[in-house]
C-alpha cells in the first residue's frame, strides 16, 4: 500500500505543476506510512482495522481519480479535503 499510496499522492502533486507542491509531497510522504502504521497499531482493536482503513484509502483514491477523469474539479476538491481528514481521524482515535 505504501508504494501505491505514495505514487497516487505524487501524481496529484506533480499534476499541480508547482515544484514547491511537488517538493512538499516528496518530503512529507515518507513519514505518512510509518505514522499510519503506528496509529493503527495503537488503536483500539474494535475501532478500525487495518483492512478497513486501507480499503477506505483505496476507495477514496479511486473516487478522486474518477472525479479528476471526469473533470469535476469541485468533486475532486471535496473528496481530496475529506481524504486529508483521514489521518486526523486516526490521530484522534
Amino acid at each position: 500500500m505504501s508504494a501505491s499510496n505514495n505514487a497516487f499522492h505524487m501524481a496529484i502533486a506533480e499534476s499541480a505543476g508547482n515544484r514547491h507542491v511537488t517538493n512538499l509531497y516528496k518530503n512529507l510522504l515518507p513519514g505518512f506510512y510509518p505514522l499510519s502504521h503506528s496509529l493503527l497499531s495503537s488503536a483500539k482493536l474494535s475501532s478500525f482495522s487495518y483492512k478497513d482503513y486501507f480499503a477506505r484509502v483505496s476507495d477514496e483514491h479511486q473516487s478522486i481519480i474518477a472525479a479528476i477523469a471526469s473533470r469535476d474539479a469541485d468533486a475532486a476538491d471535496k473528496m481530496a479535503r475529506n481524504h486529508a481528514k483521514l489521518i486526523c481521524e486516526r490521530v484522534m482515535a
